[in-house]
C-alpha cells in the first residue's frame, strides 16, 4: 500500500511541477459501468492542456483509485484523451486488484464521446485480460466529473459576470 500511495504521490507531484500557463488540473470523480465488471467509482486527479485560445483543441489525461464493489477489488486507472470542439476520443489502461476468482488483471477501454471541460461522458468496448463468465470484452460506459480546475497562470476557465 506504501508503493501505492508513493507512485500516485509522484504523478501528481510531477504533473504539477510541469504545468504550463495553457495547463488546468484539478480533482475529478469518475463512476462507471461496464457488462462485465457491473458498477466501478473512483477519484482521481485530471490535467487538462489548451491548444488554442479558445478551448477547442485540448489533451487531457486523468489517473484514478477505483472501487468495484461486484468484486470487492482496488483498481487504478490512467486514461489519456484528446477533444476537438467539445468531440473526445481515448484510450483508458486499468488495473484491478482482484476478480470473481481472486486474480489480478488489467481493463483496456478505447473509448469516444462528449467533453464539455467539467463532465466527460464516454462509452465503448472494454476488453478484459481473462474472461468473466465466458467473455473478455464487453460494453463500458462512464461519467467524469472535474468539480474544479485550478490555474494560477491563466484566465481561461474564468467566467466573467456581467
Amino acid at each position: 500500500m506504501k508503493k501505492l500511495i508513493f507512485i500516485l504521490y509522484f504523478l501528481i507531484f510531477f504533473q504539477s511541477k510541469s504545468i504550463s500557463q495553457n495547463t488546468v488540473h484539478g480533482p475529478s470523480v469518475k463512476f462507471g459501468y461496464s457488462t462485465l465488471e457491473k458498477y466501478s467509482f473512483g477519484v482521481g486527479y485530471n490535467f487538462l492542456k489548451f491548444k488554442d485560445n479558445w478551448g477547442w483543441s485540448r489533451p487531457a489525461h486523468n489517473y484514478y483509485l477505483e472501487y468495484i464493489p461486484e468484486y470487492k477489488a482496488i483498481g487504478l486507472s490512467a486514461n489519456l484523451q484528446y477533444t476537438l470542439i467539445f468531440v473526445e476520443a481515448g484510450i483508458e489502461a486499468s488495473f484491478r486488484s482482484k476478480n470473481e476468482n481472486n486474480d489480478s488483471y488489467f481493463s483496456f477501454y478505447p473509448h469516444i464521446g462528449f467533453d464539455l471541460i467539467n463532465v466527460d461522458l464516454s462509452f465503448g468496448p472494454e476488453l478484459l485480460t481473462y474472461k468473466s463468465n465466458g467473455n473478455n470484452i464487453g460494453f463500458k460506459i462512464s461519467l467524469k466529473i472535474h468539480p474544479k480546475l485550478f490555474n494560477q497562470g491563466t484566465n481561461r476557465l474564468k467566467f466573467k459576470k456581467d
